[in-house]
């Protein structure tokens, strides 16, 4: 057992000393610690500057200690020139013009020099940097440290008083000359650029009769007669001066040999210029139009320029313009009627609208909008609206109405004075009339069309050549079909019925060739089956009229019902147990919420906004289309309509009329049957 326990101690002591493992006093493990808890940091102390202007070499040198774990480090911001002969304790990179450096060492100095894309000052921001000393022989510098991030550090070119030389102002002009028919206009931009260290001060002298309006500029600009004094400050300067000319010639106010002009002119004004200088295109000038015929020139400056100004005639145009218009007349079986009518507006500017209504008006809106029915001193309706694209809806009574047999009307429907391209117009009944002429501009329709009339005459010529054909009288059966081809008028549907009674005539007359016996005894059965045929087509149609008229009149009378029901109802008891006088429970409900919302003015202001009629949507419908309306053009509408009852009584009268004939004419039809048999 002894033994057992000695080896498993020798086992465990081989184990551990076979671990890869390192010994060291705690001092130095708690430093190795705090080392890994410090962060990355690094920072230059001092940048310095170093070169000259006149050699045109730049260098700076950086000296900085870092902590922590080596990374690179932006120190150079928005530098767009370069790096070369970097040399130091570091790394430099040179990425989407930022200058990023990553340090070798703990305590590092480094240095690389500038290759300036162009000569002169420059500027530059520097980041992660303590401080810049500046040792550039033949410069001043100026640092700002106000706007972060980092600093920003301008070097400046400085000359000694001896060497010290004067450089000549560049001037550039753009000129704008904008003819309209009652004054010119002008713009003169001018851009200089001072290559001093110093403020120059610089005159302009205008001779072309300017009359200055203001100037734009960031400068100390001073105005003078015909001149402006200017100072302007060492590198590139602008002014802008606006005005109008009292003449029609242009000379260039500056000595310059990169000058353009551009002259416009509005749209009723024709210009023609006279000058020898290159014609150029507007956008080589450098100058934004504000018309759309401007013409660009390169000046001269040993020539002028010179125009001469025609104002254009021009032909009366419209201010707006109508693509729909569409009209929607509702007749009920009493009453007025209604006319709904719409437009599609595009307006170029007209702020006010009249419309001329031949009636009463009920209701306007505007885009989907109620608006207030507005009135000129015409006693049109007015309507306001901005320029661009709209919907004018408005609802009114024509002043004629129809009579208890029918209606006769000629309306002039409401339009604008202008040209309409397209035209709509919906007739709609009630149930209770019957179109019998309508025209609405160039299209009509009537109860007795084309295809009636065609019907009619087709059945008289018919039966007319099959009677004569058979012998018969003409005095004997003319009198019958007049009476039944105006029936075939307003009813197409009985043609079957007529003409199975021909065919049966042919069909007795020519029995024996289609091997058909016929007796008078048959003959009499058969004819009095067509008579019952011919009596049942007739009474079925007017029974289904008859029955049509009274099921609408149930109708209506259930509807009326109904609504009273709705308004007289029973006001429901609450569980609040509201306590309601005698008065207020019989009143209808929508008098009671009235009365209760009348108590309390000061929900509600009305301004003058009517409300929408909802025409019925039942009915019959007739359509008319036309296109094309002139503005001084009136838009008809002629309609000629009857009561349905009146209809009805005209085919009954004619089928009364056939009978009576067809009656005293007994004796002679048997006599010319037999005939025939």
């Amino acid at each position: 057992m002894k033994m057992l326990l000695l080896l498993l101690i020798c086992f465990n002591v081989f184990a551990q000393t076979n671990e890869k493992s390192v010994t060291i006093p705690l001092k130095e493990y708690e430093d190795l610690r705090r080392q890994l808890e410090i962060p990355n940091v690094m920072v230059i102390e001092k940048l310095t500057l170093a070169g000259s202007f006149k050699g045109e070499k730049f260098e700076m040198k950086l000296n900085g200690r870092m902590i922590g774990k080596s990374k690179k480090e932006v120190i150079l911001n928005n530098f767009t020139d370069g790096l070369k002969n970097c040399s130091g304790d570091g790394v430099f990179t040179l990425e989407n013009s930022v200058v990023f450096f990553m340090p070798l060492k703990d305590m590092f100095k480094a240095s690389c020099e500038i290759e300036l894309s162009k000569t002169g000052n420059f500027s530059l921001n520097f980041l992660n940097v303590l401080y810049i000393d500046n040792q550039i022989a033949d410069s001043e510098s100026i640092i700002r440290k106000d706007t972060p991030p980092g600093i920003n550090i301008d070097v400046l070119r400085k000359y000694t008083e001896a060497k010290k030389t004067k450089g000549k102002v560049i001037a550039n002009g753009r000129y704008r000359v904008t003819v309209n028919p009652n004054i010119t206009n002008f713009q003169y931009a001018f851009e200089f650029n001072n290559p001093n260290q110093n403020k120059e001060p610089l005159t302009i002298f205008f001779k072309n009769s300017e009359i200055i309006e203001s100037i734009e500029s960031g400068l100390n600009v001073t105005e003078g007669e015909k001149s402006i004094a200017i100072e302007l400050n060492p590198g590139e300067n602008f002014v802008t001066v606006n005005g109008h000319l009292e003449g029609s010639e242009f000379v260039s106010p500056l000595d310059s040999e990169n000058q353009f002009f551009l002259i416009e002119s509005h749209p009723l004004v024709q210009v023609l210029a006279q000058t020898k200088w290159r014609r150029i295109s507007p956008s080589e000038s450098g100058i934004n139009p504000t018309q759309s015929n401007p013409k660009g020139f390169f000046i001269n400056q040993e020539q002028n320029i010179s125009w001469e100004i025609k104002k254009l005639n021009v032909f009366s145009s419209l201010g707006f313009s109508v693509s729909q218009a569409n009209y929607l007349f509702y007749i009920p079986k009493k009453g007025r009627g209604i006319i709904e009518a719409s437009f599609k507006l595009d307006n170029k500017g007209t702020p006010e609208i009249p419309f001329k209504i031949d009636g009463d008006i009920l209701y306007a809106e505007l885009d989907g909008q109620a608006i207030p029915m507005l009135k000129d001193d015409l006693n049109q309706l007015l309507i306001t609206m901005n320029p661009g694209y709209h919907d004018v809806k408005f609802q009114y009574l024509p002043n004629k109405e129809a009579s208890v047999f029918g209606g006769v009307f000629n309306l002039k429907l409401a339009k604008p004075d202008t040209i309409i391209s397209n035209s709509s117009f919906n007739l709609r009944f009630d149930q209770a009339w019957n179109l019998i002429f309508a025209n609405f501009s160039s299209d009509s329709k009537s109860l007795i069309g084309i295809a009636k009339l065609s019907s009619s005459l087709m059945f008289f010529i018919i039966a007319y050549i099959l009677f004569t054909f058979l012998k018969t009288p003409k005095n004997l059966f003319v009198p019958i079909l007049i009476p039944l081809s105006l029936l075939l008028l307003f009813k197409s549907n009985y043609a079957f019925s007529f003409y199975f009674i021909l065919g049966l005539l042919l069909l007795v007359r020519y029995r024996e060739k289609i091997r058909v016996s016929v007796t008078k005894t048959n003959l009499t059965k058969v004819a009095a089956l067509v008579v019952l045929i011919l009596i049942f087509f007739i009474s079925y149609h007017f029974l289904i009229n008859v029955t049509q008229n009274a099921l609408q009149k149930l109708d209506s009378a259930s509807q009326m019902v109904s609504n009273v029901e709705d308004r007289y109802q029973a006001p429901m008891m609450e569980r609040s147990m509201h306590k309601m006088s005698f008065g207020e429970a019989a009143a209808p409900k929508e008098i009671v919420e009235q009365e209760k919302l009348a108590d309390d003015s000061s929900q509600f202001d009305f301004e003058g906004i009517p409300a929408r009629i909802e025409i019925p949507i039942n009915g019959t419908n007739y359509y008319f289309t036309t296109n094309l309306i002139d503005a001084k053009r009136n838009i008809e509408f002629k309609l000629f309509s009857l009561k349905a009852y009146l209809i009805n009584f005209i085919v009954l009268l004619l089928t009364l009329v056939t009978g009576v004939t067809i009656y005293f004419k007994i004796n002679r039809l048997k006599k010319e049957l037999l005939n025939i048999l």
